[in-house]
């Protein structure tokens, strides 16, 4: 009999109220450590949970407050404490009524065994494996029944119940027989208190401090001490670790061990010095091996933490000072034979500095530009957008629809100038979605960096969505990347279906308020479900050369972005609103932007009309309308520097399976190295399933002969990833008509019409003596002809086809008149001439990227050459054979026309920010400045007598509009 159950004997002798305690326990004695005995037929492989257990968790909290200390104690805080100690675990009793509601009828452990076979980490994971989900019901993957296996579920279904028991435990308490006498049953509220004492012992601290402090006990006038009694066995159940309560004979009839099992057990057995009293907690541990020594430190730890915090909060915990005090914490020591002894309160191991991770993020360059992380929380607003879309309309089934519903649910963003002063100009973004909102718990996953993921409720949520219509995942960065542009965000929010809103402020981790988050519960209902999100954004003054800042607008910004120039107020500007058009384009739900308080700007949208959904590849086609470029997109958002190359005709892709995490890199720009090859394959794959379903429905003469021609091309890919036998394919590409140009002087450029039939036929001759000559011409009746230029943007392809077909390699360039192919990548892009150059500066005017772009650096300005790795193409049909350099001409827009308005004219713009940046990232490291300089005037004087003729046909143009 342990003392504290003597004093509960010896005090409820002569006191007649609380001889029901007494008896209540005696009946409990006999009952509860049958319990116990019985916890070892599912947790074979752990320490015995039997009455022993419980009599050293009394037994150490006796050596921790001494027995005087137990003589203060009322009859219902002994009671308390010793049924606390016995029953604290007994949720881990597991009865064959348990074992078919966990197994066959609750879909919490189908999920349990998905998160296990999905977590790398964890040591279950080799026993989930050997288990498979079909239809909600858990089955063996293998019909061979071997020990392993027949163990296995064993193991999973104790953690499962192992990271519950202090819940079940409350339930076991409140149905246990033993502890309901009849006749003169102990109070149920005093019953209710036990659950919450014995629920306690694995919450937090935050919890267990919400227990009461002091509570009428019901005998006479003496109070119980919940808060007390609750801590006492916290501590008393950490420092049980040297009672050695590991059976051999029960781990004898396991065939395997988890490995955190074997590990604990060898912990167990690794304390070489235990001291434990009223004065002094101290205790050492002799490992073999790092993993045991690192579960010791671990455990050090947590008993350090619980006994700072007793300590920090004892006036609060324990009863009177006459209680006395706890004792202090001595050394806890980890040895690792063989190695330097380290400090258990202590664990060595590194961590990441929330600081200086912003700093990286800040610094690295994983955002192109930090204005790129609105599109962070512009992903989050439609995820949760379409979490609300699909809860409240569960049986939608069809993108149509799905679209449709979309619409309702607008996304509302607002940029505007709120005040200036010598150094910064202040914006207020403030950014409104009508999807699911938060609540509190949502909340702390989404400050906690990498948590998200852990969000098991709301990932229970997406699983059971349509795979199409699934959020795009996260990479565990996510919101905080915000922080990349301001120092505190405000949240107002309100979850679905939830009465309370909650407002918020977090504050930057790397700023003076170390990532400070303040919580405020709103009781009123009249807030509307979603979320607002706003934050300061604090920009440099515009330098001198820049548009004065009261004239501008978003549109006009987003078109005056010139890359070369982005330390200006209007430029910083202009690329948040050009990240918020992007995303708008392709997004199912409605972006509207809100300038400076002048009317909403419904921006681009639903451009964006996919034909086919490709359910092999879980990916969805567009016949594209251009020819300029082949998008990808990620869940309806364009993955802008990615291109499958497919050739011929253009396709928008929207990968509709997968993680983001797995298919795109952590910025978003772009496709993982590791799934390119296999997007390229599925991109194949889904192409030509679209094409081989629909070609004959296609109404334009040119989209089906560049289908087929592009089946046909493809013929071995198909034959070998699609269709098992050779395939008839219509051969609509032989009557594609191309339009040819004499080279002969005397037959004054003739131009003559020809398919691509009649152009096999012809007399094809490449010239190879001298590079220059060296280009595939084709013959007509002795006649040299050319392709003419206004066939450019699918010219290279369509004699990639004939090249394909006739087993030839050749590379484009641009002359007077046509375009010629080359195999020699040193041939100027640009002849020297006049028509050559008004040529190209027409097609480099009318594209309408933004202000400035990139060109192809003839060797007569070979000083102006930058590396190409820092800037992306200007144009799609770019071969990366050539060397590329800032132009200097920038497009000038028209300020009143539509947002996709075009440029009127093209203007020089050279200057000291130019030249630095040529010099910064030139090719020839020997180049100087002065050779920029001079290079460029000579650009200058070649091209500008063309560039004034060319703004003249514009001015032009607009007169007689």
């Amino acid at each position: 009999m342990s003392y504290i159950e003597r004093r509960l004997k010896d005090r409820t002798e002569t006191f007649l109220e609380g001889l029901k305690y007494y008896k209540q326990w005696e009946l409990a004695k006999d009952y509860i450590p049958q319990v116990l005995e019985v916890i070892s037929h599912t947790f074979p492989h752990y320490s015995m949970h039997n009455s022993m257990y419980s009599e050293n968790i009394l037994n150490n909290i006796i050596r921790i407050v001494g027995e005087d200390t137990i003589d203060k104690l009322s009859v219902v805080d002994l009671w308390l404490l010793l049924s606390a100690a016995y029953f604290h675990d007994c949720g881990m009793f597991v009865t064959a009524e348990d074992k078919t509601a966990i197994l066959e009828e609750q879909p919490a452990f189908v999920r349990y065994i998905q998160e296990k076979q999905e977590d790398i980490t964890s040591p279950m994971r080799e026993y989930a494996d050997l288990l498979e989900i079909k239809d909600e019901k858990i089955y063996y993957k293998n019909e061979l029944l071997t020990a392993k296996s027949y163990d296995s579920v064993k193991f999973l279904l104790a953690d499962f119940i192992r990271s519950q028991h202090a819940e079940r435990s409350a339930k076991k308490i409140s149905q246990s027989s033993s502890l309901h006498l009849p006749g003169s049953p102990i109070p149920e509220r005093i019953i209710r208190i036990l659950e919450k004492i014995c629920q306690a012992h694995t919450q937090t601290h935050a919890e267990v401090m919400r227990l009461p402090f002091s509570e009428s006990s019901g005998c006479g006038t003496e109070d119980c001490h919940p808060l007390y009694i609750a801590c006492l066995l916290r501590l008393g159940d950490l420092l049980d670790i040297d009672s050695n309560r590991v059976s051999d004979v029960l781990l004898s009839t396991l065939s395997h061990i988890p490995a955190d099992s074997s590990l604990y057990n060898d912990s167990n057995r690794s304390i070489t010095h235990l001291r434990i009293d009223r004065s002094i907690v101290e205790i050492t541990a002799v490992c073999e091996n790092y993993a045991v020594a690192d579960i010791m430190n671990r455990w050090f730890q947590w008993l350090n933490e619980e006994l700072i915090f007793q300590m920090k909060n004892w006036h609060k915990i324990v009863p009177d000072n006459s209680y006395g005090y706890l004792p202090t914490v001595g050394e806890l020591n980890v040895e690792l034979k063989g190695f330097d002894t380290f400090d258990g309160k202590n664990r060595p191991s590194f961590d990441i500095d929330t600081t200086k991770a912003i700093e990286l993020l800040q610094g690295t360059g994983l955002y192109k530009e930090p204005s790129q992380c609105i599109r962070e929380l512009l992903q989050n607003s439609t995820d949760a957008t379409y979490l609300r879309i699909y809860l409240e309309n569960p049986a939608v089934a069809d993108f149509d629809t799905f679209k449709k519903l979309c619409k309702s649910y607008p996304i509302d963003i607002t940029l505007k100038k709120k005040n200036r002063d010598e150094q910064y100009v202040y914006w207020e973004v403030i950014l409104e979605d009508h999807g699911l909102g938060m609540s509190k718990e949502d909340l702390q996953y989404l400050s906690k960096t990498g948590s998200s993921s852990k969000n098991r409720a709301k990932k229970k949520i997406i699983d059971s969505m349509p795979a199409w219509m699934r959020p795009s995942g996260t990479f565990g960065i996510g919101f905080q990347s915000v922080f990349l542009i301001t120092e505190q965000v405000e949240i107002r929010t309100r979850k679905l279906n939830k009465e309370d809103s909650f407002n918020v402020t977090l504050n930057n981790p790397a700023g003076q308020d170390s990532g400070s988050i303040l919580f405020q519960t709103v009781r009123d209902d009249r807030t509307p479900f979603g979320t607002t999100l706003s934050f300061e954004l604090k920009v440099p003054v515009q330098s001198s050369w820049s548009i004065k800042d009261d004239e501008s607008n978003a549109i006009r910004v987003i078109n005056s972005y010139d890359f070369a120039k982005d330390e200006s107020l209007d430029i910083q500007i202009a690329k948040l609103a050009d990240e918020i058009d992007r995303f708008a384009r392709a997004s199912f739900v409605s972006v509207n932007l809100i300038y400076n308080d002048k009317p909403s700007l419904a921006l681009d949208q639903d451009n964006l009309s996919f034909d086919y959904y490709d359910e092999s590849t879980g990916l969805q086609v567009a016949l594209g309308a251009s020819h300029h470029s082949s998008d990808v997109y990620f869940r309806n958002q364009i993955v802008r520097s990615f291109d499958p190359f497919i050739p011929l005709l253009r396709f928008s892709i929207n990968i509709l399976s997968g993680n983001a995490k797995d298919i795109l890199t952590l910025s978003r720009d772009d496709i993982r190295k590791e799934y390119v090859d296999k997007l390229k394959c599925n991109a194949c794959i889904a192409i030509s399933n679209y094409l081989l379903k629909f070609i004959e429905s296609f109404k334009e003469a040119k989209d089906k002969q560049l289908a087929s021609m592009y089946l046909e091309w493809n013929r071995g890919f198909i034959e070998k990833n699609i269709s098992s036998s050779t395939i008839s394919f219509p051969d609509y590409w032989k009557q594609y008509e191309l339009q040819l140009k004499s080279r002969s002087n005397d037959n004054n450029g003739a131009e003559i019409k020809m398919t691509i039939e009649q152009l096999l036929k012809a007399k094809i001759v490449t010239y190879d003596s001298r590079p220059q000559d060296s280009i595939l011409s084709f013959y007509v009746e002795s006649e040299q002809y050319d392709l003419i230029e206004k066939f450019r943007i699918v010219s290279r392809e369509i004699f990639d086809f004939i090249c394909h077909i006739i087993g030839k390699d050749y590379h484009p360039s641009f002359g007077e008149d046509v375009i010629t192919w080359t195999k020699d990548t040193r041939t100027d892009y640009i002849e020297n001439t006049g028509n050559a150059r008004k040529r190209w500066m027409k097609q480099y005017l009318n594209e309408t990227h933004y202000a400035r772009g990139l060109m192809p650096c003839n060797e007569r300005y070979k000083e102006l050459e930058v590396e190409k790795s820092r800037y992306e193409s200007t144009f799609a049909w770019f071969t990366n054979d050539y060397p590329v350099m800032i132009c200097p001409y920038v497009r000038v827009f028209d300020q009143k026309a539509s947002l996709w308005n075009f440029p009127i004219k093209l203007e020089y713009s050279i200057d000291e920010t130019i030249i630095n940046k040529v010099y910064e990232e030139r090719k020839n490291k020997d180049v100087t400045k002065e050779q920029i300089q001079a290079a460029y005037e000579r650009f200058k004087n070649d091209f500008d007598d063309v560039v004034q003729k060319i703004n003249q046909e514009k001015a032009d143009k607009r007169l007689k509009k």
